[in-house]
């Protein structure tokens, strides 16, 4: 039988609001000072909610929407101690198998001598259906409602310009004073231009600390420079990792012709907010590899990790890496999907499979 609780559920992707609704459930069976520790983002310790047992104790919830369950308790659950707490949750919008449970539940009770209870999806979503129908309308019925463009069906008459805006993010990296672009090309990793990151990588390698921000949809995330090999740096690429459950994805193609007309959508200095952008293709460019070169339009070092659409094909041709010049509108040079694809071997199959269950993109390009 369809529950859209279920449905929601699943495709929950705002972490700050899944946080905000445990946080309700937790007042809601009757649990004393919940208090959500950074309900605006940033590092939490592997705490997420604390709250007062119903036999005064002192109890912890962890809330997640990875998938990754068994390293995310890894995580969360090592970091604790013997008698810090006296009860654990550990909310998750995913099923937890039996032996998950069975799993979490022994790790607690013979190394912290706590107890522990699961909240899965199941879990979350009878509390929902039943008792709590009041939280249920609050976030369940107004997530479907309102956040239909991104969790359960794309709005009617979205176009390819709005999927891209709503698959680039703007990067910020703390203590650098730098920001730039980048998007999804598949669920939980972003691509971006190494300039962008560069100061970070320089200074930590691949032991990169969690000091980037990304923000999507009015919301700013913790997330990881992850894997920076050789071949990314040589071809100017960087990859992040975010775990905030699946978002949408740019759909990559390699076709890039002379006299293409692109599209680019970014974050510069003078719109931060968001600012569009058109080129036009000159054709290939040959340095250390085969770059796309691009003319008629101004990039600025703030869209550097932009992605670049081709208007002939609907499909985004390449990221966008270098300016030509800082000071006039002379286009750029963009790294082509074809390498982008050579950097990550898996990504065209994960693209292949990711764009044949969700139309949503093949949807929009039919309505631009």
């Amino acid at each position: 039988m369809y529950s859209l609780t279920e449905a929601v559920l699943e495709k929950f992707d705002n972490p700050h609001d899944f946080e905000r609704m445990c946080a309700d459930i937790l007042n809601a069976l009757g649990y004393q000072n919940v208090v959500p520790i950074a309900p605006r983002g940033g590092s939490d310790g592997g705490k997420d909610i604390t709250f007062t047992t119903e036999n005064g104790g002192r109890g912890l919830a962890c809330v997640t929407l990875r998938n990754d369950i068994d390293n995310k308790f890894r995580e969360d659950f090592t970091q604790r101690h013997l008698g810090e707490y006296d009860k654990y949750m550990l909310f998750c919008n995913s099923y937890l198998t039996a032996q998950q449970k069975q799993k979490f539940e022994e790790y607690c009770s013979k190394t912290l001598k706590a107890e522990f209870i699961p909240r899965d999806l199941e879990a979350i979503r009878s509390l929902l259906d039943s008792s709590l129908q009041t939280i249920r309308q609050q976030y369940i019925e107004k997530y479907a409602r309102v956040q239909t463009s991104y969790v359960l069906d794309e709005p009617p008459e979205e176009t390819l310009y709005d999927l891209l805006t709503l698959c680039t993010v703007h990067i910020t990296v703390s203590g650098a004073g730098k920001h730039g672009t980048g998007f999804f090309i598949a669920p939980e990793q972003i691509l971006t231009s190494l300039e962008v990151v560069k100061n970070i990588y320089h200074a930590f390698g691949n032991n990169c600390p969690e000091s980037l921000t990304v923000h999507w949809n009015g919301y700013g995330y913790a997330a990881r420079l992850v894997q920076i090999t050789p071949t990314f740096v040589e071809c100017g690429l960087a990859l992040i990792e975010l775990h905030i459950g699946k978002g949408p994805c740019v759909f990559l193609h390699e076709d890039a012709r002379p006299s293409d007309f692109l599209y680019s959508y970014g974050y510069p200095d003078d719109f931060l907010s968001g600012a569009s952008s058109t080129f036009e293709c000159e054709g290939k460019t040959r340095l250390h590899k085969d770059f796309i070169k691009f003319k008629a339009g101004h990039v600025s070092s703030s869209i550097l990790g932009s992605p670049l659409l081709n208007l002939r094909t609907g499909k985004v041709c390449g990221i966008i890496a270098h300016a030509r010049d800082n000071g006039n509108a002379d286009g750029g040079i963009a790294i082509p999907a074809k390498t982008i694809f050579e950097c990550l071997p898996d990504l065209k199959n994960i693209q292949q499979q990711y764009h044949q269950e969700n139309t949503r993109w093949l949807n929009s390009l039919n309505r631009t």
